[in-house]
């Protein structure tokens, strides 16, 4: 009796959801333990698959397999995705953790709404580039995207140091560009990880893997430029602290303002047709009362916590800048070891 054929995994049944490849990712995820590939089976990534699968229906098309490509910048991420499902949705991960960065770092949420959206519509651009053209304008020397990030930077950079950008707003900016660059150096190592397993003695591995380390080392290198601020300009307390001292100094200014109240009652202006009288000496004269003393170091105490106040901003905030150096260096001696790893 002839043996059942084993099924072809590399080929799908029309219409099959999910495709072969969604299903590598996430038996490969699964056996790790990892939760990253939860969404793999949703609905957007079966048709994200299925419209790979259809632009590339014939699978000895030319640039289709990552070894007939001169160079890596020619590689389209559906046919690489085809081909080599896992390593592929690596690289989709490293590829969103760039873009969210880039989301962070290069719209301001100060500028105009023009110029926000003129922004938004240029990183949108980027995002339609193929892989390695995107990943090579992020490191090279005279690649749009590095010369982006450079100038958002350096803006932000001025923005603090000249007051523009201040209390929670900046802690939040702050926050997301550390939470930005820890996702950055995970997707990394999950990068390595999946091309190291999934695509042994493969051409290019080396060089796709180098190029993504070049954007990681690069933007942890101009992300720390931020952080070296001139201690010397004072930031100046957020919108909350002020409001806090308005209403002390109303509270300070009422007694004033009820103490001349009071002697207004107490000692009315005289009125020119009022007929004079002599006093009743029987008649008891009511005892003058003295006003409440104001103390004269009000004004001095209150400006010296104002001056307390914005001193401890500006150390909250130079904590929260020196941390996110701390673990950006952190970040990269991972790194390098990680890569120095056989």
């Amino acid at each position: 009796m002839a043996s059942k054929p084993a099924p072809n995994e590399a080929v799908d049944e029309p219409g099959s959801n999910p495709t072969r490849q969604q299903r590598a990712v996430y038996s490969w995820h699964e056996k790790r333990n990892s939760d990253a590939a939860i969404d793999i089976f949703s609905t957007e990534w079966f048709k994200r698959t299925r419209s790979f699968l259809e632009k590339h229906s014939n699978p000895d098309s030319p640039g289709l397999r990552l070894e007939n490509l001169d160079k890596v910048e020619d590689l389209e991420f559906g046919s690489f995705f085809i081909e080599h499902p896992i390593a592929a949705f690596a690289l989709w991960q490293f590829l969103q953790a760039c873009y969210a960065l880039d989301r962070i770092v290069c719209i301001n949420p100060l500028s105009y709404e023009n110029d926000r959206r003129a922004d938004e519509t240029k990183l949108l651009g980027w995002e339609k580039l193929p892989p390695f053209q995107y990943l090579n304008a992020c490191s090279s020397k005279d690649g749009k995207i590095r010369k982006k990030w450079i100038e958002s930077i350096g803006q932000l950079k001025k923005e603090i140091e000249s007051g523009a950008l201040e209390g929670d707003m900046l802690v939040s900016r702050l926050y997301d560009m550390y939470t930005g660059i820890d996702r950055l150096q995970s997707s990394v190592s999950g990068l390595r990880l999946g091309f190291d397993e999934s695509l042994k003695g493969l051409k290019f591995k080396r060089e796709m893997l180098d190029r993504a380390a070049n954007v990681v080392e690069e933007r942890l290198r101009i992300t720390s430029l931020v952080l070296k601020l001139d201690r010397s300009k004072p930031i100046s307390a957020p919108e909350s602290v002020d409001a806090e001292e308005r209403v002390a100094d109303i509270e300070h200014d009422r007694p004033i303002k009820d103490i001349s109240r009071s002697r207004k009652e107490q000692n009315p202006s005289p009125i020119p047709s009022a007929r004079l009288r002599k006093p009743n000496k029987r008649a008891r004269k009511p005892r003058a009362t003295s006003p409440k003393k104001v103390d004269s170091t009000a004004n001095s105490v209150e400006a010296q916590a104002r001056s307390n106040s914005k001193i401890t901003v500006w150390a909250i905030l130079s904590y929260l800048m020196v941390s996110l150096l701390v673990i950006i260096g952190l970040l990269l001696a991972i790194f390098f070891y990680t890569l120095s790893r056989p």
